[in-house]
């Protein structure tokens, strides 16, 4: 898993030609902290976990009497916990993607569930980052989001969005273009964006051949790599704080034969005093729709981007972009 001193965020993004139409997708989501990663030890025999305590002193004292491992309330954070074991050890469980946020002065679970603020934007009931999505406002970005002081933003290109219709996580604007929704999903540290195509004739639609869409950052500056990825810079002290990957392509084939697979969180122990380990093997998980990328069936292709100060671009090679008619399948 990659690790940066400073958190920095990832865009996935990819377009897609599906039966009816084209997929567009992308996201943001928050990285780990440098301090998150490092290898798995294998698991301690099971014991049974008693009430959580704030010090190590007391974890220590607590797990011995209880013969029960006790979190440290005092070095939880939103990835990691760290037990006392009845033994006199401590152990880590870490998770790749958040389960808690601050919020209000104390951890909360990550609910992404979309609610309605009184201003009228959405936004998750709890992320890690700060993250709003539009209410359907003309002239405002129609998701925002906001980490460190540092914040970006991307705007719809073709005019006014409508009020998005919210379910559970999912906040969709209904025709966008003529015959395309665009859905946005909060994450537990960012946010997906799918462009669905739903028509041929949809598909045909020369703006969809480049879609930009707006780019707005504070206090960053972007630049191209060699790979194609987006980099955003914190423009004061340097440091990627944002990234955005090159996208790809896949055809109606990873929505048809097979899900993508969402990314966790999912949870693995080490001992913290180990100074290396192997790996431990990541548990299976549960299908998730195409909006995480193709599934398994799919083919894939790079698609060409190119930087711009104002704009967040994704060009669609010719083979992929076309859309096929429904009878084209059998």
């Amino acid at each position: 898993m990659s690790r940066r001193i400073r958190r920095g965020l990832v865009l996935r993004g990819a377009i897609a030609a599906v039966a009816a139409g084209a997929v567009l997708t992308g996201g943001f989501n928050a990285l780990p902290d440098a301090s998150d990663g490092g290898d798995a030890a294998p698991e301690q025999a099971a014991v049974g976990t008693g009430s959580p305590v704030q010090t190590e002193a007391e974890a220590l004292a607590v797990a011995k009497k209880s013969n029960k491992k006790i979190e440290i309330l005092g070095m939880r954070t939103a990835r990691r916990e760290i037990y006392a074991e009845p033994d006199g050890t401590f152990t880590a469980r870490e998770y790749t993607d958040p389960i808690r946020t601050f919020q209000g002065g104390s951890w909360v679970d990550i609910d992404r569930t979309l609610v309605r603020g009184a201003d009228g934007s959405v936004a998750p009931k709890a992320a890690a980052v700060g993250l709003s999505f539009s209410d359907g406002t003309a002239g405002k970005p129609f998701v925002t989001m906001n980490q460190a002081g540092r914040e970006l933003s991307l705007t719809w290109p073709h005019g006014k969005l409508p009020a998005p219709v919210l379910d559970g996580d999912t906040a969709t604007y209904k025709d966008a273009l003529p015959g395309v929704d665009l859905a946005v999903r909060a994450e537990a540290d960012g946010f997906g964006h799918l462009l669905v195509v739903k028509t041929p004739q949809a598909a045909a639609d020369p703006r969809l051949a480049r879609l930009d869409l707006g780019l707005r950052t504070d206090g960053l500056k972007v630049k191209e790599d060699a790979t194609g990825a987006l980099k955003a810079e914190d423009a004061a002290v340097g440091g990627t704080v944002f990234e955005a990957g090159r996208p790809v392509m896949w055809d109606s084939a990873a929505v048809k034969e097979a899900a993508a697979r969402k990314q966790g969180p999912k949870a693995v122990s080490k001992a913290v005093a180990a100074a290396s380990a192997d790996a431990a093997p990541a548990p299976s998980v549960a299908p998730e729709a195409a909006l995480a990328g193709p599934g398994g069936g799919g083919r894939t292709s790079p698609s060409a981007s190119r930087s711009a100060r104002a704009s967040c671009p994704w060009c669609p090679t010719r083979s992929c972009s076309r859309a096929r008619t429904p009878s084209s399948r059998s």
